[in-house]
């Protein structure tokens, strides 16, 4: 039975067009717990994880009988998940797409857990991702990005915002160090400078007294000796 649900799953695909299996591969993917040293299993995913322009063909697969969709009333929002753990285990499709793309669900499922947390957090900036996370989520973004739903990349985007907003403030900072030494160097110049104009004057009077002795003395030197006295 669980080998036949598979390879009913394959012959659904198969009739998919084109778009429509690339739009399977995130839906399904989307519908996989990643097991860390365990078994893949089934998650309930929203509309917007799976993506809002794929809920199209998430209604044709339930028409299928390939995936359950139902709705969060708390939460008001339509969810969907695979209908048996059997198409996980026994769908190489499936299988395939997981194993290329495990590295980034792990991933993808770190920063669900991130995401909460920030807005459990009442979206406090000490809760948002910085450094080494921060750049990795923006690889991810890059090269995953039509697979991150729009709430994970806000949460991605507020990460880069803050990121931005703090090496202004460094650079902010740094720029006022660099005028306030800059300032401190200019007085301590001006003081120098007085410093040297004040000993360059007391030297000049120095010199113009030892003058004005030398004259005086050589002028009282020359009246005694007309006088006769020596």
């Amino acid at each position: 039975m669980e080998q036949a649900l598979a390879n009913y799953a394959e012959t659904v695909y198969k009739d998919l067009s084109e778009s429509e299996r690339e739009k399977a591969q995130r839906v399904f993917i989307q519908l996989v717990q990643p097991g860390e040293g365990t078994e893949d299993t089934r998650r309930l995913a929203t509309s917007e994880e799976v993506g809002g322009d794929n809920w199209d063909l998430v209604t044709r697969l339930a028409s299928e009988r390939l995936v359950v969709t139902n709705r969060d009333e708390l939460r008001n929002e339509e969810t969907v998940e695979v209908v048996h753990e059997a198409l996980i285990r026994h769908w190489g499709r499936l299988r395939g797409w997981m194993q290329h793309k495990r590295k980034f669900r792990i991933w993808q499922q770190g920063l669900m857990v991130a995401l909460q947390q920030w807005i459990d957090s009442n979206k406090d900036n000490g809760a948002l991702l910085r450094g080494a996370p921060l750049a990795l989520a923006e690889d991810w973004l890059q090269q995953q990005g039509e697979e991150i739903s729009k709430a994970q990349r806000w949460f991605i985007e507020k990460g880069v915002e803050l990121r931005e907003r703090e090496r202004k403030q460094r650079e902010r900072l740094r720029r006022g160090i660099i005028a306030g030494l800059l300032c401190a160097l200019l007085v301590i110049s001006g003081f120098a400078g007085f410093a040297r104009w004040q000993w360059q004057e007391a030297k000049n009077l120095a010199i113009k007294a030892q003058n004005s002795e030398l004259v005086s003395g050589s002028y009282f030197a020359e009246k005694l000796h007309k006088c006769g006295i020596n």
